[in-house]
């Protein structure tokens, strides 16, 4: 039999993503996969009579038996996986890997050397270094709310500042 999966990708984000995401569905159809580019925008999700339940554009759709989210959304992740639809990247590994904290946090876990860090916001620095350059400050917020990736930190080392 074969499977069905959906591509989420926001709007703006697929736009961008065009050819990766034509090479995406040409090698899906290669494997026998019925793989489907579904933009953010026009799925909703929700729960209703007690039940979750998918619609794009308000219309009532099955649920496919994969899903490859592209977007930064850990709730959609987590409300797929409610409905035991496989998920790309769970929602787990959506929400350590879309934070810089939490990121940093398990890679030592994995016992991988990395430059000392601090998680703050800017407006709590001082002008006084908390520990032996050099070091890099990682914002406390989360990637989704502060952009793309790279952004939010500043690395620090001797007499040298660079904010990214």
């Amino acid at each position: 039999m074969q499977k069905t999966g959906w591509l989420i990708y926001r709007k703006t984000d697929a736009t961008t993503n065009h050819t990766f995401i034509q090479w995406f569905l040409e090698e899906a159809k290669k494997q026998n996969v019925n793989l489907q580019l579904v933009i953010r925008e026009e799925l909703q999700i929700g729960i209703q009579q007690n039940k979750y339940k998918l619609w794009i554009r308000h219309h009532p759709v099955k649920s496919p038996d994969f899903a490859i989210v592209r977007t930064i959304e850990p709730q959609l992740n987590t409300f797929l996986e409610q409905m035991d639809i496989f998920v790309f990247n769970s929602a787990e590994t959506s929400c350590i890997c879309n934070h810089k904290g939490l990121t940093h946090m398990a890679v030592k876990k994995l016992h991988v050397p990395m430059v000392d860090t601090i998680f703050t916001t800017t407006d709590s620095l001082s002008s006084i270094p908390p520990m032996p350059f050099p070091f890099v400050i990682k914002s406390r917020r989360k990637r989704w709310k502060t952009g793309a990736c790279g952004k939010g930190r500043i690395i620090l080392g001797n007499a040298f500042a660079n904010a990214a």
